[in-house]
């Protein structure tokens, strides 16, 4: 009898130190405020010298676009702003002929340089098949996306604008 008491206390210790080796570990929560929050830069907020902010670049564009769409003939206009070249897609207006679409075309680079006269240089697309591509390239731009990785797009759909001939 001596020797199942025994075997009993043993078995009963195991049990005990197996489960509460398999209890978690009480931790007290964490703080939900920092006792003393510091303000930390944020190198996506702090533009770089010389360098306009998301929000000036975004108004803009705005200002622009809505100056481009005042045109008659202009439906509606996306414009993307990289460094210092203006890309401006343009709707015009159903049954607009090819002399008045040339004179559309001289009257958005004449508001495009009263806007902002610091411009260097200024493509216009009417075509239809280029249109959502600049209005995409448009919004990754106001959406923040760093111009360096949309100088390609906008230099490709530039080149298709503008094809060079070997002469």
């Amino acid at each position: 009898m001596r020797k199942h008491c025994s075997y009993l206390i043993i078995a009963l210790l195991c049990l005990t130190l197996l489960a509460a080796s398999c209890a978690p570990a009480r931790r007290p929560l964490p703080d939900a405020t920092p006792a003393d929050p510091l303000p930390t830069p944020n190198a996506q907020t702090v533009p770089a010298p010389n360098q306009p902010t998301n929000s000036s670049v975004n108004m803009e564009i705005d200002r622009l676009e809505l100056a481009v769409e005042q045109i008659a003939g202009v439906e509606r206009a996306n414009i993307a702003l990289v460094n210092n070249a203006a890309l401006c897609g343009v709707k015009t207006a159903d049954g607009v002929n090819p002399d008045r679409a040339n004179t559309i075309r001289q009257d958005i680079e004449k508001v495009v340089r009263e806007v902002k006269p610091d411009i260097g240089s200024i493509t216009i697309a009417v075509e239809d098949d280029l249109l959502p591509r600049i209005k995409q390239l448009a919004q990754d731009i106001k959406g923040g996306k760093p111009t360096q990785g949309l100088t390609g797009e906008m230099n490709e759909i530039i080149s298709r604008l503008n094809p060079k001939t070997n002469q």
